[in-house]
């Protein structure tokens, strides 16, 4: 997933002339193993400031639960329950909660019940599925969702685009 969102960072910013420069001012992006503990700095940061707007979680899902790795090499189920008390955390410890993620990609298998916990929590945007996805699907999907995204679309504009080029795309329909 992140490979897909570079390579549409970078096409967009050349199909807008910008020689590499990315569309949009504040643009970075940055992977990192999908642990309990990376997970809550990234939905509840110490500092309002530092917070996603867009969180991209792509793993694996099981009856309702993130796969998660545990920083030994070693996986553990993690509930949408769990999620829910990180997402009730403030970005700020004296605002109220909350923490500025617009949009939330669940990029994992049968994750209807966790994206529902990010609704719960405040987040206007959440796009996941209640099945199992295979990669070419989701490799289609996500390049045109972020090249759509980074152009300047609005997220439903580029998940409409995004389900149109899943749609017509021989491969994969």
């Amino acid at each position: 997933a992140y490979g897909e969102a570079t390579v549409s960072l970078r096409e967009s910013a050349a199909a807008r002339g910008r020689g590499g420069q990315c569309c949009r001012p504040g643009v970075a992006l940055s992977a990192q193993p999908l642990t309990a503990a990376s997970l809550q700095r990234t939905l509840a940061p110490v500092a309002a400031f530092s917070a996603a707007a867009v969180v991209h979680l792509s793993g694996h899902g099981i009856r309702g639960n993130l796969v998660l790795e545990d920083g030994r090499g070693t996986a553990h189920l993690f509930s949408s329950e769990m999620l829910c008390r990180i997402l009730k955390l403030p970005a700020d410890p004296q605002g109220p909660p909350g923490n500025g993620v617009r949009l939330v990609i669940l990029n994992a298998c049968s994750l209807r019940d966790v994206g529902a916990q990010f609704v719960e929590g405040g987040v206007p945007h959440v796009i996941c599925s209640s099945a199992d996805l295979r990669d070419s699907a989701s490799h289609v999907f996500l390049q045109n969702l972020y090249s759509s995204l980074f152009q300047g679309s609005t997220v439903a504009r580029a998940f409409e685009a995004a389900c149109v080029a899943l749609r017509s795309n021989a491969d994969v329909a």
